[in-house]
């Protein structure tokens, strides 16, 4: 690993010319409020050149939004909201310093970013562009490539690719491509456009072991180059696993969007163990569940089940019979085929000739009967997702997604009982996120977005829950909460197929595992019961 940078104070106050000579982007006072929601809450920052930064705190604390402002993607409240200026090193003034500009066009042009929101854009519009073509839109600043890309940039993306172990992705339809695929895509485009700063926004988090590594690796040997960025990584996780590279010598932290507690990474208390508090609500009550109050449980069957996307097999001769009552983990490497499988037992991908899927529903009298139309696969099952996360793009209240469940709809087509209002709080309650009932759904963080889909998800009354990554983007608390929430769901008669990369993920009352590989199921196995 690299060795860090020499000391320099820690989030300084300096005066405007010494932020002249060398910071990139100085932020005095910055106040952001959206819909009502003070999002970050007088933030004073100077970013200065090699020294590297992580960024962290618990969900909803405001740490990508301050992204947002660091690249000019955000800006202050028009009244007391403070100011930020940007000084690029490659536009100095007659004394050759960086001259000090507060256009975000300057944020923009200096800064290149990896997010969620980046990566829901593409997965929400859905443009059929190769990942090479993704690759190369970065370089100026766009989301797709307008025209022909010069000879020598596209062997540059070709070679940054293979340095991260993305060549294969390039020649793919960005559309066919899973979370961690896409994620490693947009990481090649955001180094390739050589960027003042790079703003990693919780930018590992979903990719598997051995894209993690890639991932690190792309990043060392980044930032050890003749042109390095300065990188801004920020983090849920304490990084006491890994999870922020060693090169982040700087270390703040972030609560209720201050900037709070910011210290050397060397000193002994500045990675204490992985404790966030979040303050939204008290833990998940054991309330009694409907979730699958009218049913036994969901069997299914894939024979020889192979699925294409935009012409991409992309599974390949599935055999999985799962019985009711049964829960599942379902485990791989990014790219494996496992969301693609849910969204074909939900009805969303068809299977090509010569391949079948059977699903049936057991009542609660033990009468099976299948399930064909897909409005009732719809009544009956419920998926929680990444890309069901990026696709709700209707701009309701957190309360109103919860209500939307009842109905398995996108959006609110219709008026709610007092019954069945009720029923949605309750869900929220459950998950943690009662306490944000007003807040528009895309102001959330994305793990905030993925507790209120949980409640959303149960308020359905599924009889088949399933959970695709439930865990991403969840700090060290809503991560343990919504383990300890999904335990009590299968406790309380609620089936689960739960997909993970992580090996940890095996969580009490999981009854079965399969594992995937390359668009196959590799293995299944009885896990063993506990003592």
């Amino acid at each position: 690993m690299l060795k860090p940078a020499p000391p320099l104070p820690i989030f300084p106050v300096t005066s405007h010319n010494s932020v002249m000579s060398t910071a990139l982007v100085s932020l005095r006072q910055v106040s952001v409020t959206m819909q009502g929601f003070r999002a970050l809450d007088h933030v004073d920052l100077d970013l200065f050149p090699g020294h590297h930064m992580a960024l962290l705190g618990p969900n909803g604390s405001g740490k990508s939004t301050l992204l947002r402002v660091l690249c000019g993607e955000a800006w202050p409240d028009q009244r007391d909201g403070g100011s930020v200026t940007w000084f690029d090193p490659r536009v100095p003034d007659e004394q050759g310093n960086p001259r000090p500009d507060t256009t975000p066009l300057t944020g923009r042009a200096m800064c290149a970013s990896v997010s969620p929101a980046l990566q829901e854009t593409y997965m929400r519009q859905g443009w059929h562009v190769s990942g090479e073509e993704v690759v190369l839109s970065g370089l100026h600043d766009g989301y797709m490539l307008y025209g022909d890309a010069a000879p020598e940039d596209c062997e540059a993306a070709r070679a940054l690719a293979r340095e991260l172990g993305a060549a294969a992705l390039l020649g793919r339809d960005a559309s066919t491509l899973s979370q961690g695929q896409l994620r490693l895509l947009l990481l090649v485009r955001a180094l390739l456009r050589h960027p003042v700063i790079l703003l990693l926004d919780e930018a590992a988090d979903g990719l598997d072991k051995e894209a993690r590594a890639a991932f690190f690796r792309a990043l060392d040997s980044a930032v050890a180059g003749p042109s390095a960025p300065t990188v801004v990584f920020t983090s849920h996780r304490t990084g006491r696993d890994g999870e922020v590279p060693d090169f982040c010598r700087l270390i703040g932290r972030m609560n209720a969007g201050r900037l709070v507690e910011p210290c050397d990474r060397d000193a002994s208390d500045c990675l204490p163990p992985e404790r966030f508090d979040d303050a939204l609500s008290s833990a998940p009550p054991p309330l009694p569940l409907s979730a699958g109050k009218n049913a036994r449980g969901i069997g299914f069957t894939f024979s020889r089940a192979t699925v294409f996307i935009e012409r991409q097999k992309v599974l390949h001769d599935i055999d999985w019979q799962v019985e009711p009552g049964q829960q599942w983990l379902l485990a791989g490497g990014n790219g494996a085929g496992k969301s693609t499988l849910l969204r074909t037992l939900m009805g969303e991908e068809p299977i090509a000739a010569g391949g079948s899927l059977r699903r049936f529903l057991v009542d609660a009298d033990g009468r099976p009967c299948e399930l064909d139309l897909l409005s009732d696969i719809q009544r009956h099952i419920s998926l929680v997702s990444d890309r069901l996360q990026a696709l709700y793009s209707h701009d309701d209240t957190v309360f109103e997604v919860a209500l939307s469940g009842l109905d398995g709809s996108i959006g609110i087509h219709r008026e709610f009982s007092e019954s069945e209002q009720a029923e949605a709080m309750r869900c929220l309650r459950l998950s943690g996120m009662d306490g944000l009932g007003e807040r528009r759904f895309r102001t959330l963080s994305t793990g905030q977005a993925r507790r209120v889909l949980l409640a959303r998800a149960l308020a359905g009354a599924p009889a088949l829950l399933l959970l695709d990554e439930p865990f991403t983007g969840l700090d060290a608390t809503s991560r343990r909460r919504m383990m300890e929430l999904i335990a009590l769901l299968m406790h309380g008669g609620v089936q689960i197929i739960l997909i993970s990369h992580r090996g940890d993920d095996i969580l009490p009352g999981l009854t079965h595992r399969a594992v995937m590989r390359d668009g196959r199921i590799i293995s299944t196995e009885e896990l063993p019961r506990p003592a």
